[in-house]
């Protein structure tokens, strides 16, 4: 029997989910856009009231913020 590691995380000031791939979820914040990168990654919910999106995942590679045409990297954040 196989054992599948699962990583959740939350994310907070969503104003829209622009995309989401099984590799890659985008996400607008309210001064900047949020790229994670992975595999086997999903939107478990979304709460747009409170600007809240969850996502679960086999394995977050990159996070990357993008800010006024500026690249803000956490590289290997969740390794």
């Amino acid at each position: 029997v196989g054992s599948e590691m699962c990583i959740r995380d939350s994310i907070s000031g969503v104003e829209s989910v622009n995309s989401i791939f099984d590799k890659e979820v985008e996400v607008a914040l309210s001064d900047r856009r949020l790229v994670i990168k992975g595999s086997g990654l999903n939107a478990s919910k979304l709460n747009v009231e409170e600007g809240t999106l969850s996502i679960e995942g086999e394995e977050i590679s990159s996070v990357n913020y993008y800010a006024n045409s500026q690249k803000l990297s956490l590289k290997r954040l969740f390794k």
